[in-house]
């Protein structure tokens, strides 16, 4: 959980600069998403699948575990 915590944003191939806002699975996932995706809308959210090796809550369950980005938004002045 310590690396996982250490992963705070990431920038795509393009140069976009991405910040994590959640990681987990389940309802709690869904819940979180609809949320990220009403607030910051669609095409400003990434899901990352990730392995869920090290988290025993989810090696046992058999759970998928997510991560949710949330794209960095140009500052602009003008």
């Amino acid at each position: 959980m310590r690396q996982e915590e250490s992963i705070q944003e990431r920038i795509d191939h393009k140069g976009v600069k991405w910040r994590k806002l959640y990681v987990g699975g389940g309802a709690h996932f869904r819940n979180w998403l609809s949320q990220c995706i009403e607030i910051y809308s669609e095409e400003n959210i990434a899901i990352e699948d990730m392995d869920s090796t090290g988290f025993r809550c989810f090696e046992d369950s058999g759970e998928t575990m997510h991560r949710i980005w949330v794209k960095e938004r140009e500052d602009t002045e003008g």
